[in-house]
């Protein structure tokens, strides 16, 4: 008698961004494994929608720089001008919704002497207190797969009366949400499509490598027992798992000739079922960033227009885009920036942004 299965391995799956506490750890991890920020960066590297979204995103944000109000692109570090350290914070600001800053106080403590930007996705925070509204411990690796080998640095809040920590800057962005300590990501909705964009994107490279067959099926004869069964499954999975994993039909027969015999099942969906799918997923994702025209981010492939018939939609997009979307959002993030800017000069202060004008380009 042959013993046969089938089953899927699954690719990239779809992570939900909460905080789970753990006494062993004196700070909340962010996600089930602590690695929910090491997720949105594969994320990124995965979809290619996605990730334009975001670096163009950070580019008309960014536009030709800032500078303090009456001082100009100041440096805030020996080697760092306000400038260099803005463009940084805005790549965290939109793909974690958050940034960090390590604060370096003068020697009397009367000023900020240097700011230096922390990837956001190398920090956690420590537990909240009882009656705190904000974490004042952060915590600080290289690879939170592995601490073990990584050493964690700790971090207090910023406070010039503290001379025994380094200290940190943290900033999240409010948006309703269960998390106390972590931000949800400014396109936190886009998440399932993101992922599936990376999906179908990977299966059609995957299926090219194999010319265009992408099922496995494997015989094994001798009659196993139920355990030496599972320990091959699981061999198998060990094997092909993850984003280059594929569907796998495996069966155990006595002897070749009660191998069983397989009759191929055709699709029932074209190439143009996946072109539909993509593009569903490619809207969303677009959707989720808050993008009105795949234009502005050199997509045309939605429109039949080429780029030259196009301008006026141009305009209209990236004045909407940057007045009712980025302008916002920059608002919020500038007065978190302010608060720290004021402690190093000494006086309150204003970030000036210079937004590159596009009308001008097209």
């Amino acid at each position: 008698m042959t013993n046969f299965e089938a089953f899927n391995i699954q690719g990239i799956e779809i992570k939900p961004n909460v905080e789970t506490k753990n006494k062993r750890y004196d700070y909340v991890m962010w996600g089930v494994d602590n690695l929910y920020a090491q997720y949105l960066l594969e994320l990124k590297e995965n979809s290619p929608i996605h990730s334009v979204a975001c670096d163009s995103t950070v580019t008309m944000s960014f536009g030709e720089g800032v500078e303090i109000e009456g001082l100009g692109n100041v440096l805030v570090s020996k080697m760092e001008t306000i400038s260099g350290l803005y463009h940084k914070i805005l790549y965290d600001f939109y793909l974690f919704g958050g940034y960090a800053l390590e604060i370096v106080w003068s020697r009397d403590r009367t000023s900020i002497a240097s700011i230096y930007h922390i990837p956001f996705q190398k920090v956690r925070c420590g537990h909240l207190g009882m009656d705190e509204k904000e974490p004042d411990t952060f915590f600080y690796c290289d690879d939170w797969s592995d601490i073990r080998r990584n050493p964690i640095i700790i971090y207090g809040d910023v406070n010039p009366e503290n001379k025994e920590q380094r200290q940190l800057f943290y900033y999240k962005r409010y948006v309703p949400s269960e998390n106390d300590v972590y931000p949800i990501t400014p396109y936190q909705s886009g998440i399932p499509a993101i992922v599936l964009e990376g999906e179908i994107f990977d299966w059609h490279k995957k299926s090219l490598e194999n010319n265009l067959t992408p099922n496995l099926f494997i015989s094994l004869f001798g009659d196993a027992t139920e355990s030496e069964r599972n320990r091959v499954k699981q061999e198998l999975l060990d094997v092909y798992s993850g984003k280059d994993g594929q569907k796998l039909m495996l069966s155990f027969a006595p002897t070749p000739e009660e191998a069983p015999q397989i009759t191929p099942i055709q699709s029932t969906v074209g190439d143009g079922y996946y072109v539909d799918v993509l593009g569903y997923a490619s809207q969303s994702v677009l959707t989720s960033w808050q993008i009105s025209s795949p234009l502005l981010l050199g997509i045309h492939s939605f429109s039949s227009n080429p780029f030259s018939q196009n301008s006026d939609e141009l305009i209209v997009a990236t004045k909407h885009w940057l007045n009712y979307i980025i302008k916002p959002k920059l608002k919020g993030l500038n007065e978190s920036l302010e608060i720290v800017l004021s402690m190093k000069y000494n006086q309150p202060v204003q970030i000036v942004n210079k937004f590159t004008d596009f009308s001008q380009l097209l």
